[in-house]
């Protein structure tokens, strides 16, 4: 049977995580001026989309019963 508790608490944990990852890849421009598109950008956007899909997971996880069959 799945354990909502530890599913909801390893999600959180893992958000934590991304969220200390995305903040070492924001750059900070030596001159003010805005840099080009770089790898760390990209990351940053494939990161944003790994949240998104956590955060959805979690949101469905809190509303649902996860032992439910859905026959499949």
């Amino acid at each position: 049977m799945a354990n909502k508790d530890f599913y909801m608490a390893k999600m959180n944990a893992a958000l934590n995580e991304l969220a200390w990852a995305k903040k070492g890849l924001h750059s900070v421009p030596a001159d003010g001026d805005k840099a080009s598109f770089t790898v760390a950008d990209q990351l940053l956007d494939e990161l944003l989309d790994v949240e998104c899909a956590m955060r959805r997971s979690i949101s469905f996880a809190e509303l649902n019963d996860l032992n439910r069959d859905i026959g499949i």
